[in-house]
């Protein structure tokens, strides 16, 4: 039997499991949003591949916990989808975001 797919409840999934992950790894949150928000104010913008250059994602935790890190739509605005410079990620997509202006 074939299953459909259903976006609602794979989105509604992986929210669970970063809302998990602003639990679990909170201290290396705080840490990797520092590094991106001064990548951005330093160079205009940022992506993942940068924050992980800046800091290395430790081994014992999972590397899904990345997708949390821009997920602050108020504060992130992205501007682009660019393949990832890491051969690991065999050019993956991933978002460029920029910082939203602050009113």
């Amino acid at each position: 039997m074939n299953e459909v797919y259903n976006l609602a409840d794979a989105q509604a999934a992986q929210e669970a499991v970063l809302d998990v992950f602003e639990i679990t790894q909170a201290d290396y949150l705080v840490r990797a949003r520092d590094v991106a928000r001064g990548h951005a104010i330093a160079h205009g913008t940022v992506t993942i591949d940068d924050v992980r250059r800046i800091l290395p994602l430790p081994e014992h935790i999972s590397p899904n916990v990345l997708g949390a890190i821009f997920r602050n739509h108020s504060k992130w605005e992205r501007t682009a989808t660019e393949p990832s410079s890491r051969k690991s990620s065999h050019a993956r997509l991933i978002g460029r975001y920029r910082l939203r202006a602050t009113s």
